[in-house]
């Protein structure tokens, strides 16, 4: 838990918390395949340079209080990478608020998609160790860990209390609500209100000027 918030160090290399959290606690689909049309089995990812380097420069920006971007090719394991980094925020930090926006609805569905099979891993493969029950909000669209108990003929909910949400943004006016440490603008390259909604997203992160979060803003390339 320890490692998957703050890192490590081994012999002067630093693995980042949200790195060492998705290479031992996601697992994504397998490229090898036996033969084609035989279906994909799922793994733990194997560790590669550029990951590495986009964590590091993930690090970064939430140190020194900036937005993270990246323009990147189809296929490179980019909507795997910002799952597991909602998924070890929904983890490891109590009370943390994380959304998915994007135009439209399908790229925000992927995306909620590999959050979900992420948690539900969590949930199964952890020994209890990482185990957040989702009793009050567990649909497509929303993921909270909470649950009801009953104090004094009350039902009263609690729990972790962390949280994760899709929202479809094909309005700038939509990317609103309560604050947020990550926020993900998804397939930035095919949103034509790409710059109204981060700039909007900037509500979400640093309420009042105080910067609580970071928008990570990526995809491949399109018309913008």
């Amino acid at each position: 838990y320890k490692r998957c918030r703050d890192g490590m160090t081994v012999n002067g290399y630093t693995i980042t918390g949200p790195n060492y959290f998705f290479l031992n606690y996601f697992q994504l689909d397998d490229n090898r395949v036996s033969k084609a049309g035989a279906g994909r089995d799922t793994i733990f990812p194997r560790f590669k340079t550029y990951q590495y380097e986009f964590f590091h420069y993930y690090e970064l920006c939430r140190i020194y209080g900036y937005n993270c971007s990246m323009l990147k090719n189809r296929g490179c394991g980019f909507s795997f990478i910002v799952a597991s980094i909602l998924d070890s925020t929904y983890s490891c930090y109590p009370n943390s608020n994380s959304v998915i926006s994007a135009y439209l609805q399908s790229y925000v569905d992927d995306t909620m998609d590999k959050v979900t099979s992420g948690l539900d891993f969590l949930n199964e493969h952890t020994d209890g160790g990482f185990f957040k029950a989702r009793q009050v909000e567990n649909n497509t669209m929303t993921k909270k860990a909470s649950y009801y108990i009953m104090i004094d003929g009350q039902k009263v909910e609690t729990g972790f209390m962390s949280k994760i949400t899709g929202k479809v943004a094909d309005n700038s006016r939509k990317v609103r609500g309560d604050r947020t440490n990550v926020l993900v603008q998804e397939e930035a390259g095919s949103n034509p209100i790409l710059e109204e909604s981060v700039i909007k997203g900037e509500e979400l992160v640093r309420p009042g000027g105080n910067r609580i979060g970071v928008q990570i803003i990526g995809g491949t390339g399109g018309d913008v």
